[in-house]
């Protein structure tokens, strides 16, 4: 897994690149710590690169999204996995105005 981010103003930009899978997830939580601050207003997150997900990383992707989008930062997410865009719906937070998914995959296996 890599992670590429650019920061403009208060809106981080976030490439997420590569397998996505349960080793990931402690790197993961550190580089978003590090590099997605709680004073944004936009978080923007590419997932074209990412070429499977595993349930575990779902997960702490979910928690990461779902704190950022209850203190009213906007989220979006670009080609998310077929696996995390049907978990943020079954959560409810796909009918929070702050997150906007645009072209999520519908193609994939089930997350391993």
């Amino acid at each position: 897994m890599k992670f590429r981010h650019e920061t403009r103003g208060n809106t981080v930009w976030v490439e997420l690149l590569g397998d996505l899978e349960s080793s990931d997830c402690n790197c993961l939580q550190a580089f978003w710590d590090c590099h997605v601050g709680d004073d944004l207003l936009a978080v923007d997150i590419d997932m074209t690169g990412v070429e499977d997900i595993d349930s575990q990383s779902v997960a702490v992707l979910t928690n990461l999204i779902r704190a950022h989008v209850t203190a009213g930062t906007e989220v979006t997410i670009h080609r998310a996995p077929q696996m995390l865009a049907h978990t943020l719906y079954k959560i409810g937070l796909l009918d929070h105005s702050a997150l906007t998914l645009i072209d999520p995959r519908s193609d994939e296996q089930h997350a391993t």
